[in-house]
């Protein structure tokens, strides 16, 4: 089956299903479409592919898009917390461009990303926008009728018209692991055709707290116990579950000096995408500070490829000021799709490859 039929096919599909049932329209594309990709899943052939496989997969209106955004907040005790300086508002302008439409001015600032057709390709410039290609694309662009938006109750949310805002889902989380475990639950109660991940999720969690004279008095009393010197990993153990651990399930006192914080490692989000959402759009973040463009690329091209992303946003921490947000879209084979000026920019961007 050539590309036209196939085309063809899956929009007499679609057409038909609609006329007797919208959940029916979901579950018949989907499985046609994975008949169709059955041997090009991998996130290289989604991001390449342009026969109405890979992205085509979300090609069909009424998509549901979920978006993370803002920081994570990590719990020491019950009033303290470990945060960052994210805000959400990248995530909120996606969500707004998704559900409001796009700015045709904004539209002709940024590149229109024509997925390449095979890999010998990949690294061919974008498109002009003002090509006629470009302006069919955005004038035919399909409706979001769904996004569900994952972000801290103090973060930015997304400000759209009364008549859309059915459709706007914000969901709270608070920590990684709430991150994870809404990520998780989205994945198995709806279909979801993209995944942009921008929040800024923490990467250490508070794990216990111990005032340092009494971990000290714990060490000594061992050692002395042994008569002795204690062995590295024996004062390890006691570091890591010291017998004189603050409760920190309630406040903690603000008149001890010598608090010490241990943290561990929150859970890497971006990892689990692939597995929960096999046929979505993946497109996550990486923040450096400055550092060259080359190993920025290069650390970004090394993120999509281990998580499977169909797209790396590369953002330089040392470049962003006061209305400026540069990044470079990154796809396979470390191709820099797009280099992008600002926070509307961006969010046009993302629309475009999700809308088609």
């Amino acid at each position: 089956m050539d590309a036209a039929q196939m085309e063809a096919t899956m929009m007499g599909t679609v057409t038909d299903t609609v006329k007797t049932d919208t959940t029916k329209m979901e579950e018949t594309t989907m499985e046609d479409m994975t008949k169709e990709t059955a041997s090009t899943d991998s996130a290289d052939k989604r991001a390449t592919d342009t026969s109405g496989e890979g992205l085509g997969a979300a090609q069909a209106a009424g998509k549901t898009v979920v978006i993370t955004a803002g920081p994570t907040n990590e719990r020491i005790d019950a009033v303290m917390k470990i945060t960052n300086m994210a805000t959400g508002a990248l995530g909120c302008a996606i969500a707004e461009r998704l559900l409001t439409g796009h700015d045709s001015t904004v539209q002709e600032q940024v590149p229109h990303i024509q997925p390449a057709q095979n890999a010998s390709s990949q690294n061919a410039m974008p498109s002009d926008p003002a090509s006629p290609a470009s302006a069919s694309t955005a004038s035919s662009e399909p409706d979001v009728s769904k996004v569900i938006y994952l972000t801290t109750k103090m973060s930015l949310k997304p400000q759209v018209p009364a008549d859309v805002a059915d459709r706007l889902d914000i969901r709270l989380i608070e920590s990684a692991d709430d991150l994870k475990d809404a990520l998780h639950a989205i994945s198995r109660e709806t279909h979801v055709d993209a995944v942009v991940h921008t929040a800024a999720v923490g990467d250490y969690k508070g794990r216990l707290s111990v005032r340092a004279e009494d971990v000290a008095a714990e060490i000594a009393d061992r050692q002395a116990t042994a008569d002795r010197p204690l062995a590295q990993d024996e004062i390890l153990a006691i570091l890591l579950n010291p017998r004189s651990a603050q409760d920190d399930r309630g406040k903690m006192s603000s008149t001890m000096p010598h608090l010490l914080v241990e943290l561990g490692l929150t859970p890497k989000v971006i990892g689990f995408l692939r597995g929960w959402f096999p046929d979505a759009l993946l497109v996550g973040c990486k923040l450096l500070d400055n550092v060259s463009e080359e190993e920025l690329v290069s650390v970004a091209s090394r993120l999509r490829q281990k998580n499977r992303m169909d797209y790396i946003l590369a953002n330089d921490l040392g470049r962003m000021d006061e209305g400026r947000h540069p990044a470079m879209l990154i796809g396979s084979g470390s191709a820099i799709l797009a280099r992008l000026d600002n926070d509307t920019q961006i969010a046009e961007t993302i629309a475009s490859l999700i809308l088609g």
